[in-house]
C-alpha cells in the first residue's frame, strides 16, 4: 500500500527481481564474452599499430643528435615488435576465456598490465600516437569485462569441472 523497502509479490508496479536463472549452464555470461571482444579488438589494433610504427623512421630535426635519432629509431622498434607479440599473446589467450581456465586469465591480466604501461610510455615519449590511447582503453574495458562477478563465477564453476 505505502511505499517501503521490500516489494510484494501483490503489488503489480513492482514486481520483485528475478533470480538469475541458468548458474548452472555452460554458457558463458555476456560480461566475459564482451571482455573476450575487447581483448581482440585490441590484439588487432595492437598488430596493426605495431607494423605501422616499424615502417616509421626519424622525421624530427634533421640537425638533431645522432644519439637522439638512434634512441627514438630504438624505441620504435621496441615498440612496434612489442605490440605485435603482445597482440598475438592477447589474441592466444583470450580465445581460452570460454573454457574457462583460471591461469589463462590470470596470465591475460598480467599481459594487460604490461602492454598498458608499455603503450602508455611510448605515447608519453612520443614514439606512438592515439592509438596506443586506444589500446590502453580498449584494454581497461576488456580487463573490467573480464572480471566482473558473473565472470568470476562462470570461471570458478569451469575451473571445479576441470578440477
Amino acid at each position: 500500500m505505502f511505499p517501503g523497502m521490500y516489494t510484494s509479490p501483490d503489488d503489480p508496479n513492482r514486481a520483485p527481481r528475478r533470480a538469475a536463472t541458468g548458474d548452472d549452464s555452460d554458457t558463458w555470461p555476456g560480461s566475459l564474452r564482451w571482455g573476450y571482444y575487447f581483448s581482440v579488438a585490441a590484439a588487432v589494433v595492437m598488430v596493426l599499430t605495431g607494423l605501422v610504427v616499424l615502417t616509421q623512421d626519424w622525421a624530427g630535426d634533421p640537425s638533431a643528435s645522432v644519439d637522439v635519432i638512434d634512441a627514438f629509431r630504438r624505441n620504435l622498434r621496441f615498440i612496434g615488435v612489442f605490440n605485435i607479440v603482445a597482440g598475438l599473446v592477447i589474441a592466444a589467450l583470450a580465445a581460452q576465456l570460454k573454457a574457462g581456465g583460471r591461469i589463462s586469465r590470470r596470465v591475460l591480466i598480467v599481459v594487460f598490465a604490461i602492454t598498458v604501461f608499455c603503450n602508455i610510455a611510448a605515447f608519453a615519449i612520443q614514439v606512438g600516437g592515439l592509438a596506443m590511447v586506444l589500446i590502453v582503453l580498449l584494454l581497461a574495458v576488456a580487463a573490467v569485462m573480464i572480471f566482473r562477478p558473473e565472470a568470476n563465477r562462470y570461471i570458478q564453476r569451469m575451473s571445479s569441472l576441470e578440477d
